[in-house]
């Protein structure tokens, strides 16, 4: 996961000149998140090594098709911090933003993902999200 993060902010960077409704539109990845690790052989044993070439389409893919759009319709929320906003609480704003980003984080369907809104009163609202491991511990690390 920890790749694919890596991948999505060297993106990001190459994407430095985006402007909101110009973003370049990228062919759907031929393959899946779970096909992008290759097995081979390393001293005898299995070895997972990440296909480069298909993560690159994949996060291309995701970027242009699902990030840029949402980061878009995120900005268009007028939300403002409460130094800002000393109603931002009844206004809403603050809550259009938290639903906008659970609802898209909740799509992305991760496996072992566990997502909650922590509210306290008079306090901007905590996007809390925990992933499992994908292996048991090993012994070895």
């Amino acid at each position: 996961m920890i790749g694919l993060v890596g991948a999505l902010y060297k993106n990001a960077l190459r994407e430095f000149t985006w402007q909101p409704g110009k973003t370049k539109k990228t062919k759907e990845p031929s393959v899946s998140l779970p096909e992008l690790q290759t097995q081979k052989r390393v001293q005898g044993n299995m070895s997972h090594a990440l296909n480069t070439e298909e993560v690159a389409k994949f996060v291309d893919h995701a970027w242009d098709s699902s990030i840029i759009p949402k980061i878009e319709e995120y900005i268009r929320i007028p939300n403002q911090s409460p130094l800002f906003d000393a109603h931002w609480a009844e206004n809403g704003y603050c809550d259009q933003a938290v639903d906008l980003l659970v609802n898209w984080v909740n799509s992305q369907d991760v496996k072992g993902m566990k997502l909650e809104v922590v509210r306290l009163e008079k306090r901007t609202p905590v996007i809390f999200i925990e992933i499992e491991a994908s292996e048991k511990a090993s012994s070895k690390t």
